[in-house]
């Protein structure tokens, strides 16, 4: 569940309405359902960190196989499945940005974490290191804002 309004206000958000909008995705903060993905009336803001959009969503699962299959017939845009030893991601296109499903992990489903998009890493605090994709760096803001669940930040692709 994301954190209150004002964790996102002193990481560098704009909060309009009670809301984080993020290039059509807006972020509600301590409210449910705690994510609304490709808001029509989510409007274009400039947040001071530089964040522009959401990356991706990781959501962990502890039954894999079911939580892909059911993404898939509920219609979601399935694109791929990558293993990397007894750990998988499921690849899907949400809206604006991609849905990460890793599993099996133990527990049921839940969101673990975001990635958002910004071209200066440096307003959001945190170690900027190399990303994963080549040619990019991530950095991850600080537990201590109060954000409620991990938040990384990349350069674009």
């Amino acid at each position: 569940m994301p954190g209150d309004p004002a964790g996102w206000e002193r990481a560098g958000f704009t909060v309009i309405d009670g809301a984080i909008p993020l290039g059509g995705v807006r972020i509600v903060p301590g409210g449910e359902p705690g994510w609304s993905f490709g808001t029509p009336d989510a409007p274009a803001v400039e947040h001071p960190n530089g964040a522009a959009a959401i990356d991706h969503v990781v959501l962990l699962t502890g039954d894999f196989d079911a939580t892909v299959e059911r993404l898939r017939s509920e219609g979601l845009d399935y694109r791929r499945t990558r293993e990397a030893g007894d750990i998988r991601q499921a690849f899907f296109v949400l809206g604006p940005c991609l849905l990460e499903v890793t599993g099996p992990v133990d527990g049921g489903e839940r969101l673990w974490g975001v990635t958002l998009v910004a071209p200066d890493l440096e307003p959001c605090g945190g170690r900027i290191k190399d990303a994963v994709q080549p040619g990019r760096k991530i950095t991850t803001i600080p537990r201590e804002a109060g954000l409620g669940f991990p938040v990384a930040v990349m350069t674009p692709r």
